[in-house]
């Protein structure tokens, strides 16, 4: 009884697979530098503009990156950034049910100056009897402001 229970199971887990259908996009490719060097670490946004719907990843360490499971349809903004360049952008971008739709981005050097950089630093000490600790609970606190 156990064995005609489990062929009957097998069979319709077969059927079933091979119904299923597959009703999203994705969207792969690489992100490298004008002269052709890939850049590990880009960042690279999908947005769905009539929903605002947003789909984000960064780049693997050979520059390539992947984006699955994508609504189908469009229209797409496409944006690849790194910091350091210049931000690459593809707009109007539309995926078809299935497909595996590739973009190549090629970002451009981006001269600029920081103005500042600002680091904060606060930590909190106690002291007993000559010695510092990390706060334990229920103790008196100094508020210590890091030299710059």
């Amino acid at each position: 009884m156990k064995k005609k229970y489990l062929l009957i199971m097998l069979f319709f887990g077969i059927i079933s697979t091979s119904f299923s259908q597959v009703t999203t996009a994705s969207l792969r490719g690489v992100v490298a530098t004008s002269n052709g060097e890939t850049l590990p670490g880009a960042s690279v946004l999908a947005i769905h503009v009539p929903s605002g719907t947003q789909y984000g990843t960064e780049t693997q360490s050979n520059g390539a990156f992947n984006i699955p499971n994508m609504r189908v349809g469009g229209p797409y903004k496409i944006v690849a950034s790194y910091i350091g360049y210049k931000e690459k952008t593809f707009e109007n971008v539309f995926l078809k049910i299935g497909e595996k739709l590739k973009l190549n981005f090629k970002l451009s050097e981006e001269a600029s100056q920081l103005d500042e950089i600002v680091i904060k630093c606060f930590f909190f000490i106690t002291n007993i009897t000559g010695y510092n600790f990390i706060r334990p609970a229920n103790t008196h606190v100094w508020d210590v402001k890091c030299p710059v």
